[in-house]
């Protein structure tokens, strides 16, 4: 709430005192790292660069994994920035050296470029890069590592001015990927997972259905329809369409004890938590439907 209204102390504050209780919860350290990043960002358009390079340590010490783009791409702003070119460089060169980062890199570069205010020509390079990418052939993990840059900058307090234009380039290329026949089983199933954990909803729908149609006895395109259906409703009870699909699911898991399902039984245990009547769907003996 705080960092939303610009207080970014406060709310570095709270996070800290959160932290301190609970040092090892995830939810807690990727928030703090986000919330580090925005505070690089901004000491670095005031031009106080070793406090921006301060607040990036930090978030490079919060964040797991899928912070390390992110550290990286503002990085390596901030240097070119400050006028430290060959920092720069090197920064740049150990983001773009990071796996499935083909795409996502150079829209990294060029929304951190635009936000600290770089002069055109040392922008378009990135921007030119980030439009070839996005236009070319690219594999389920590298537009995976793009959603994962999109949804960072779709839960930023302030929005970068041109972040639905691009918003909408990246959510198009996703459905142009998920409609290739190019696309493997295994493929479209690390996209749906992506497209599941930002929660976008629409286009997960739409992956389930194409993969229902492609792969009718793979277990997880029935979880990510049925996902979708019962996210974006409003009532507590699941209908009959969705839970149709849960139960499909178990059936399907059931059948055929997959080892590859077991991040679907954790994110089915999950939905369970979350909407207790998705758990009457499958205790119901439902098998003379789903056979």
């Amino acid at each position: 709430m705080f960092e939303k209204v610009g207080d970014t102390a406060r709310a570095h504050d709270c996070l800290k005192r959160a932290l301190a209780t609970n040092p090892l919860d995830r939810r807690l350290r990727q928030q703090a790292a986000a919330l580090a990043l925005n505070d690089a960002r901004r000491k670095a358009e005031a031009k106080e660069f070793d406090a921006a390079r301060a607040a990036l340590r930090e978030a490079k010490d919060l964040g797991d994994a899928t912070k390390s783009a992110a550290v990286l791409a503002l990085s390596a702003t901030i240097e070119f920035r400050a006028g430290d070119r060959e920092a720069a460089a090197r920064l740049q060169e150990s983001l773009l050296s990071l796996p499935d980062i083909r795409v996502a890199g150079p829209y990294r570069l060029a929304v951190e470029g635009s936000r600290l205010k770089l002069k055109k020509n040392d922008l378009a390079p990135h921007q030119k890069a980030f439009t070839e990418a996005l236009a070319g052939p690219a594999t389920a993990a590298e537009i995976a590592a793009l959603l994962t840059a999109l949804d960072q900058y779709r839960h930023e307090p302030v929005p970068y001015r041109g972040l639905r234009t691009h918003e909408k380039k990246i959510l198009d290329r996703v459905v142009s990927a998920v409609s290739s026949p190019g696309l493997s089983e295994d493929d479209l199933v690390r996209l749906g997972l992506a497209l599941h954990g930002f929660q976008m909803w629409h286009r997960l729908r739409n992956l389930g259905e194409q993969g229902i149609i492609r792969y009718p006895d793979n277990a997880f395109f029935q979880f990510f329809q049925a996902e979708a259906i019962v996210a974006r409703q409003r009532a507590d009870y699941v209908n009959y369409r969705a839970g149709t699909m849960y139960c499909r699911v178990k059936y399907l898991m059931d059948q055929q004890r997959d080892a590859r399902y077991a991040r679907l039984q954790e994110l089915l245990d999950e939905r369970v938590r979350m909407t207790p009547d998705v758990e009457r769907w499958l205790d119901a003996d439902w098998q003379w439907r789903l056979g």
